[in-house]
């Protein structure tokens, strides 16, 4: 009985102290992380430029005519 209250105690002991870190300001899906990684990709995906992002051979076409008719 008294192991079943100690799992007890300290499940209720991380709770508390999840409680009073984001009560802080703490953001906890910092430490997900299935979070860092969708936001690492997202970021990834930010940082790169449009051009080297397409896939399409008829955007890259129109890309071109774009390009050449500015000139």
């Amino acid at each position: 009985m008294h192991i079943l209250i100690g799992i007890i105690t300290a499940i209720a002991g991380l709770v508390w102290a999840l409680n009073s870190l984001q009560n802080s300001g703490v953001n906890l899906n910092a430490f997900n992380p299935f979070m860092w990684l969708r936001r690492r990709k997202w970021e990834k995906s930010l940082g790169t430029k449009p051009m080297h992002a397409l896939t399409d051979s008829m955007e890259v076409a129109a890309l071109l005519v774009v390009a050449v008719a500015r000139e």
